[in-house]
């Protein structure tokens, strides 16, 4: 019996042994793995080549906008961004005007439809609709973000294109400070009588992004030599209508301009411009049209920016001695016009989303879209009782 018993509690005794043995090897063996992996871990996050993952090669220049290199090389650079319909999307901090830290401009892409468009010869009128007064750029998929670029000047030093999604953040806080120090490739400081040339001045340094929009100073990027009926006549009134479309209505619009030169001619001989309002698809915003560089009664020779009057008849109109620059008008600043003293009947256009009341050939009227356009004939009474109201800039109401 003795020996049964002791039998027993040395199997039980042998048992145990194997039990806690096999239990203190696996716990051994869980923590040495434990260790190991958080050694390995320590040691990816202390990766010396400190180089990060390769995210494929820039994208090919197009027409649509694209940001300069950051200067900081430093940082970690941020995820390829989603391609949209801008091209590639501005970064989170996109480039704003003369940012000092920003040296270097981008290189202005090819825009073959500029080298191929064809406009009728200056018959009069300042401006006329190209493209079906439609955008060249993609309207789809635009996304309400600020952002603006200034592309580098040609070989000429000539500018050559100014982009920027423009709203409410961009616009001006500040009085315009002088531009005075740019001088524009064919700049002359020439000036005529004021029956002749509105102001005197024949050339005024011309945004093509009007301060108004954009803020922009001397910005020598973004300043033509234009003349005085280019800059007043020409692109002043769609300018305004965008700064009143912003302030009105907090959206952004899209605004391309592109300056339009023949061979190696210093000046433009007139500008592309194109909008489009993004929240509303268009429907406050869309135009594109090209606005001649010219002043009538005087001869300009592009090469160079020399002038003369078309009649040499008329010499003394010519002021001799040039004097200093004049004040320019920017863009908000509206041209003084007599009131008029009572509405003229006759045909007139409607906005019917803006209730704006436009003579036939203002530019305002260019660039109402089909869906929001009426005409109408007759007195204007009962359209002011229904709330509309005339358009200043064509109806001498400012």
């Amino acid at each position: 019996m003795k020996r049964k018993v002791l039998a027993a509690v040395i199997i039980l005794a042998i048992g145990a042994a194997c039990f806690f043995g096999y239990r203190y090897i696996a716990e051994e063996k869980k923590a040495k793995e434990g260790t190991e992996t958080a050694v390995s871990q320590v040691q990816e996050v202390k990766d010396p080549s400190g180089m990060p993952p390769q995210t494929g090669q820039t994208p090919a220049a197009s027409d649509q906008p694209q940001q300069p290199s950051p200067q900081d090389t430093s940082k970690e650079p941020s995820a390829e961004p989603e391609k949209t319909s801008l091209g590639w999307q501005p970064p989170e901090d996109p480039y704003l005007g003369n940012d000092p830290a920003l040296q270097e401009h981008p290189k202005a892409p090819e825009l073959t439809w500029i080298r191929d468009l064809e406009v009728p010869e200056y018959s009069g009128k300042a401006y006329v609709p190209v493209n079906g007064n439609l955008p060249f750029f993609d309207t789809e998929g635009l996304v309400p973000k600020a952002w603006e670029v200034y592309y580098d000047l040609d070989e000429l030093g000539r500018c050559t294109l100014a982009d920027a999604v423009a709203g409410p953040e961009t616009m001006p806080t500040e009085k315009r400070g002088s531009i005075s120090s740019v001088k524009p490739t064919g700049w002359h400081s020439d000036r005529y009588s004021a029956e002749l040339v509105n102001g005197g001045a024949l050339y005024n340094r011309c945004h093509l992004i009007a301060f108004g929009i954009c803020g922009e100073t001397a910005n020598k990027y973004n300043l033509v030599t234009g003349t005085r009926y280019f800059n007043t006549d020409g692109i002043n009134s769609f300018e305004n209508m965008i700064i009143d479309y912003i302030r009105e209505t907090g959206n952004h619009v899209r605004i391309r301009v592109t300056p339009v030169f023949k061979d190696d001619e210093l000046i433009c001989r007139g500008q592309v411009a194109e909008a489009w309002s993004i929240e509303d698809d268009g429907d406050g915003i869309a135009f594109c049209i090209y606005s001649y560089n010219v002043q009538p009664g005087i001869v300009i020779d592009y090469a160079t920016g020399d002038n003369r009057l078309a009649d040499e008849d008329a010499s003394e109109a010519k002021v001799q001695e040039p004097a200093p620059d004049a004040p320019e008008k920017s863009a908000g600043q509206k041209e003084p016009q007599e009131p008029s003293v009572e509405f003229p009947e006759g045909t007139y256009i409607l906005n019917i989303r803006s209730k704006k009341i436009h003579m036939p050939d203002c530019p305002g009227a260019v660039s109402i879209s089909d869906k929001n356009k009426r005409i109408h004939t007759g007195s204007l009474d009962g359209l002011l009782e229904e709330g509309y109201t005339a358009d200043p800039f064509c109806m001498g109401t400012n």
